[in-house]
């Protein structure tokens, strides 16, 4: 998104929804709402260990479909990679279990 903005459009045209027409502007909206949303994942975790599933409601407590989670649980994924990319999270296994803990 950084890079996109960089190159400073005039328009885009997303996949769904109306034309951007301030590019600079949306990535800065959209780069803090993906920190808040990384710092509650972390902050969520330094209460204890999850799995990504357990950690899924406190993130997303208003799922009710199938593929409302499969959405939400790639993002929470997403997150994580980031989270763990700045030592802020880890991961340890536990045979076929995977739990997230804070650093």
């Amino acid at each position: 998104m950084k890079r996109m903005a960089a190159l400073k459009p005039v328009i885009t045209y997303p996949g769904h929804g109306e034309p951007v027409h301030d590019v600079p502007a949306l990535v800065r909206k959209r780069v803090a709402f993906h920190r808040r949303r990384a710092d509650k994942i972390h902050d969520v975790l330094c209460a204890g260990q999850l799995t990504l599933w357990e950690l899924t409601r406190p993130i997303f407590p208003k799922l009710k479909r199938g593929m409302d989670y499969f959405l939400a649980l790639s993002e929470i994924v997403g997150h994580l990679d980031i989270l763990v990319d700045e030592g802020r999270v880890a991961a340890s296994e536990d045979g076929t279990v995977v739990k997230w803990r804070a650093s």
